[in-house]
């Protein structure tokens, strides 16, 4: 039986975040490569979280623009509007994977699914949202755009941080502060 991690929050993000606030003077005694660990997980759940709410949005304002077709027509589109989403950029936690059993076992190791559910509540308003309402298609869609922000907020905050710990690594061995053995392992 496979316990699962708990969902992380924006607040365990930005507490990361916050703990790593200044890794170039952390010193070799800091948890760097554990900010690294955290922030690499968390830009991951970014991705899917943000993938996700991306399709909602596509799937919203599809519904608003056929405001006149029923629940089964957009159901019937629905392949053709996911299919025109970018889905990858080249750096998310999709990249590099070529087989969707490789998704899932990767997703699986790292409990993707379980630990961005926090991150992407608004999701869960598409199972109430009456698509024929163009009132509640707009509400849900400005709340999904609005949680998508914050993410896409904290994405740039993560990969910004991310980078000044990767230097900082890199600057710890070149001034001798960390031995090639404590890099080994």
């Amino acid at each position: 039986m496979t316990v699962t991690a708990r969902p992380v929050r924006l607040l365990d993000i930005d507490r990361v975040l916050q703990d790593s606030s200044d890794p170039a003077h952390a010193g070799p005694a800091a948890p760097i490569r554990a900010w690294r660990d955290e922030l690499t997980l968390a830009l991951d759940l970014l991705d899917y979280a943000e993938t996700i709410l991306g399709s909602d949005v596509e799937i919203l304002r599809h519904a608003l623009d056929k405001p006149t077709s029923g629940t089964r027509s957009l159901v019937a589109d629905l392949p053709r509007v996911l299919a025109a989403r970018p889905w990858d950029d080249g750096g998310s936690v999709l990249s590099g994977i070529d087989t969707a059993s490789e998704m899932r076992e990767d997703w699986e190791e790292s409990d993707v699914f379980t630990r961005s559910d926090l991150l992407m509540s608004t999701h869960q308003h598409m199972a109430f949202t009456d698509l024929g309402s163009r009132q509640d298609v707009r509400r849900v869609l400005r709340s999904i755009l609005e949680q998508l922000a914050s993410l896409a907020l904290r994405r740039e905050a993560v990969e910004d941080r991310l980078q000044e710990i990767r230097a900082a690594i890199i600057q710890q061995y070149r001034d001798g502060e960390v031995s090639i053995e404590d890099w080994l392992g």
